[in-house]
C-alpha cells in the first residue's frame, strides 16, 4: 500500500463521516417538520370538528 493510498482512504473515511454527519442532521430536520405537520393537522382536524358541531342543527 502506497502513501497515497493512505491519504485516499483517509480523505475518504473523512469524507463519508461527514456526509453521514449531514444525513443524521437532514434527518432531525425532517423528522421535527413531520411532527409540526402532524400538529397543524391535527389542530385543523380538531377546529374542523369543532365547526361542524357547532354548525349542525340541534335536534
Amino acid at each position: 500500500m502506497t502513501l497515497d493510498n493512505v491519504f485516499d482512504i483517509t480523505n475518504l473515511r473523512y469524507s463519508l463521516s461527514q456526509r453521514k454527519q449531514d444525513a443524521e442532521i437532514e434527518l432531525k430536520r425532517i423528522k421535527r417538520l413531520k411532527e409540526k405537520f402532524r400538529l397543524i393537522n391535527k389542530h385543523l382536524s380538531l377546529h374542523q370538528t369543532v365547526s361542524s358541531l357547532l354548525l349542525s342543527p340541534s335536534a
